[in-house]
């Protein structure tokens, strides 16, 4: 069996780099809005009569928040030492737990990657253009480096993420529709959201997207072209694989709130999923107030105080059923979903479709999409779990 090497780099903020030697590490990526992030667990030896490892003159702990960590692992001995090739992900330490517990001293860190922090941030866009230009706007907007000179848009910023990876025709291979899309101050990662549903791009699904361990950002249409195939009834390297279907999570009804028109009544309405394959109705509740009382008043492409009455709950209905066609594409229909955990493998990415066939728990050339991929590295070994789901549905797009 192949020898597994990982190393993991800290850099203070003096830009001075250290190897750390942790209990255990677990790095996280995973699609759309969930976060990057990593956990470590540092075990520091402790001895009153002498200053600690990783402590200051002053006794204080040398680790501080927003320093970096880059974590590295492969079967090759390089892996050991910080090779760019063996990159699992490059973090800023966001939370720091320091325990003392019988003459031992553990440092538990959580880490978030860079490109997470930078999509969380909140911007705003007023945008007039194809929906994959609007997707590539937003990104450059949340990480342009200030470092550099040049407003945005003249040509001489640069960005700390790459979208050159970011679709630039539908799944026809036609050019996406021309849009207006105007929000203020959202966290970047919910504009993507919004603009990877049907509504913007004219296709029959939602987009998907994700950053790696690069920094480069894709945006892509869940195809059917599959990526990879795992067959464990032949594998040795899968350890441990579980699956459920079931219709708790179903949603097909949805009564939602969009708020108060220009009479201060409110605009209560519905939809339905005619496309569900869910026997019983399964109703939810959302409270999309934000819809007329916010963003629709502070949308430039929107004239409120022009608009009749009869516009203005037209237009947040229209908003509100919007929402809940990206919802019933991922909530209104049954899939499979599972994890399968496999021997360390740093090649899986989120969004990669996989033909899976497991004989011991009944799943025969199913198509599931890896939704998150998980890298746990310990005294025992190195293991990758990915979280699977079925592909959503197509849409009928009208």
């Amino acid at each position: 069996m192949a020898v597994a090497f990982f190393s993991v780099v800290w850099t203070d903020e003096n830009g001075i780099t250290t190897y750390l030697y942790p209990e255990t590490i677990e790095v996280h990526r995973g699609m759309q809005s969930k976060k990057s992030q990593a956990t470590v667990r540092l075990p520091l030896g402790f001895d009153d009569a002498t200053i600690p490892p990783y402590f200051d003159d002053d006794g204080k702990l040398s680790f501080k928040v927003r320093e970096t960590m880059t974590f590295y692992a492969g079967y090759s001995s390089d892996a050991a030492t910080a090779n760019a090739t063996y990159i699992l992900l490059s973090g800023e330490i966001s939370e720091l737990a320091p325990t003392f517990n019988q003459n031992e001293l553990l440092v538990k860190f959580s880490l978030i990657d860079k490109s997470t922090a930078l999509l969380d941030k909140m911007i705003y866009v007023n945008l007039n253009d194809t929906t994959d230009n609007m997707v590539k706007t937003v990104v450059k907007k949340a990480s342009e480096n200030k470092s550099n000179e040049g407003a945005f848009g003249s040509g001489n910023e640069s960005y700390d993420i790459s979208v050159t990876n970011v679709n630039t025709t539908n799944s026809l291979g036609e050019a996406f529709p021309t849009k207006t899309f105007s929000s203020r101050y959202k966290p970047a990662y919910q504009m993507l959201e919004e603009l990877s549903q049907i509504e913007y791009t004219g296709d029959d699904k939602p987009y998907y997207f994700w950053v790696d361990a690069n920094n480069n950002f894709y945006w892509k249409y869940p195809s059917g072209t599959t990526d990879a195939t795992i067959d464990t009834t032949s594998s040795d390297d899968v350890v441990e694989e579980s699956f459920s279907k079931n219709e708790d999570d179903a949603v097909n009804f949805i009564i939602f709130n969009a708020g108060k028109d220009k009479n201060d009544n409110g605009i209560l309405f519905y939809d339905y999923n005619e496309e569900t394959d869910v026997a019983a109705l399964k109703m939810a509740y959302k409270d999309w107030s934000e819809i007329a009382n916010a963003e629709m008043r502070d949308d430039l492409n929107f004239d409120w105080a022009g608009s009749t009455n009869t516009q203005v709950r037209t237009e947040a209905k229209n908003r509100g059923v919007a929402r809940c066609q990206a919802l019933f594409s991922k909530s209104g229909q049954l899939k499979w979903k599972g994890k399968c955990v496999l021997r360390g493998d740093k090649s899986w990415n989120p969004g990669q479709l996989i033909d899976y066939t497991s004989t011991k728990c009944g799943i025969i050339n199913q198509k599931l999409r890896v939704t998150d991929v998980t890298q746990s590295l310990n005294s025992k070994g190195w293991y990758t779990t990915l979280e699977l789901e079925e592909d959503w549905k197509a849409m009928v797009v009208t």
